[in-house]
């Protein structure tokens, strides 16, 4: 078996073939995702090296988790940035994700570390990121900031989040990733439209979930007042600007994707536990989207 070479994606090959580093430390692993490969006559494959496989990380919080996807509790296998399609005994998943793109692009294995926390705000950055200690990572997702804005997903009708530390929690954990090593590939990826899913609510059976679970009535309390909306709107607007900003300040390292803050998505997206997190359908639409405006793009 011999690694295709992903002629039509040029930036990744050349990301690939110049920036990886030669060796990549070993490090315990959540999955390998399987690479795309050609055959070749028997000859050839004897004389191939095996390609060197990729390390890709995922940082964030429970969306990255994919918690609540399509049953109660964390399903990593089913997250849009680390998932996997795969229905084998110990792998078994449903989301064509990041890092299966990434795969299929490069014609490597990807090595797959996500350390993202159901309910983690930005203040759990720096543990994700040491989590990470020994890995030469070469891509990583970071979407985190709904539980900053949520408080922690306990926020009460008329309280206003404390996100003047947003930024500069986001930007440590890219700058220490970089520094680990300076050809990483890190996507920023836009915290989700929530006042759209707030208006879902209001259209739907949602709402009286919402209620009854006790999540983020900062925004989703049945009796917000416009001028609670417009606060939460206003810092949900600035949080994002911040990511752009970021990514403007780390350029040869990092892109933003600002897709999930203008994404239309509708009911057929959340899942049916909460009404909150995104479901199957919802995770392989996060990862094609995301992929399609980030580094290589080509969910297309």
């Amino acid at each position: 078996m011999q690694s295709r070479r992903p002629g039509a994606n040029v930036a990744l090959w050349i990301f690939l073939s110049v920036y990886v580093a030669p060796e990549i430390a070993a490090s315990a692993t959540v999955a390998t995702v399987a690479t795309v490969a050609t055959a070749e006559p028997a000859a050839a494959q004897s004389m191939a090296a095996k390609p060197q496989a990729l390390h890709m990380a995922a940082l964030g919080d429970s969306i990255t988790r994919a918690f609540n996807a399509n049953t109660p509790i964390d399903h990593p296998q089913n997250s849009w940035s680390t998932g996997n399609t795969a229905k084998g005994l110990f792998r078994r998943g449903s989301v064509l994700s990041h890092a299966e793109y990434l795969s299929m692009a490069s014609g490597r294995d990807v090595i797959v570390h996500n350390v993202a926390r159901t309910g983690a705000e930005t203040t759990d950055l720096q543990r994700q990121v040491k989590e990470l200690d020994g890995v030469s990572l070469d891509y990583a997702t970071i979407l985190i900031g709904a539980n900053d804005l949520c408080i922690n997903g306990k926020g009460a009708l008329g309280q206003s989040p404390d996100m003047s530390h947003y930024a500069e929690r986001v930007e440590q954990a890219v700058t220490d990733l970089i520094q680990r090593n300076p050809n990483i590939r890190i996507l920023l990826v836009s915290i989700p439209d929530m006042l759209r899913l707030q208006s879902i609510g209001h259209e739907t059976a949602c709402q009286s979930r919402w209620s009854t679970i006790g999540i983020c009535q900062n925004l989703l309390h049945e009796n917000i007042s416009p001028s609670d909306l417009d606060n939460f709107g206003a810092q949900w607007r600035t949080a994002n600007d911040d990511l752009r900003l970021i990514a403007q300040r780390h350029r040869e390292n990092v892109m933003y994707s600002s897709v999930l803050s203008e994404f239309p998505f509708e009911r057929q997206h959340l899942s049916d536990l909460d009404c909150f997190h995104p479901n199957i359908i919802g995770q392989n639409l996060l990862s094609k989207e995301t992929w399609t405006t980030g580094w290589w793009g080509i969910a297309k």
